[in-house]
């Protein structure tokens, strides 16, 4: 009966240790880490709304409020490079280690812009499509207007 009693109370111990540890690594696996901030316009200081931000190596990706702000959680030590795309403007990029919950402001330079762009064309006829003929464009004829 004793031997009995013995096995009993090491298997009660395994299976209490085993429940611990099983516990421990699903919070291990589960720990997050938030990086949020702001995006603005360098040149005129103003936040960005529509920026997309994309986390590059888990896929999770948002967009600024219109006040500018985004945040992403990810998870925890799973470093990131987090790249800040807007139309008109350079991408920028920011490797984050995803340690520990982190805010920072990026501010986003305009590419140079062209004031504007003529287009022209000219008229085609029934046959030119039946045949799949496209005009032809001349580069030469292209001017940029202030």
């Amino acid at each position: 009966m004793n031997f009995r009693k013995i096995v009993n109370g090491i298997l009660l111990i395994l299976s209490i240790s085993l429940t611990v540890l099983d516990a421990s690594a699903q919070n291990t696996a589960l720990a997050k880490s938030t990086i949020s901030g702001y995006l603005r316009d360098k040149s005129s200081g103003e936040m960005m709304g529509s920026v997309v931000v994309n986390a590059q190596v888990s896929g999770v990706r948002t967009t600024t409020n219109n006040y500018g702000f985004f945040s992403l959680t990810l998870t925890k030590g799973e470093g990131q490079w987090l790249q800040f795309r807007y139309p008109g403007l350079l991408t920028d990029s920011f490797y984050w280690s995803a340690k520990k919950d982190t805010t920072i402001t990026v501010e986003l330079a305009v590419v140079e812009q062209i004031a504007a762009v003529e287009i022209r064309s000219r008229k085609t006829t029934i046959a030119d499509r039946a045949v799949g003929t496209l005009g032809s464009f001349d580069w030469e004829e292209m001017t940029i207007t202030p």
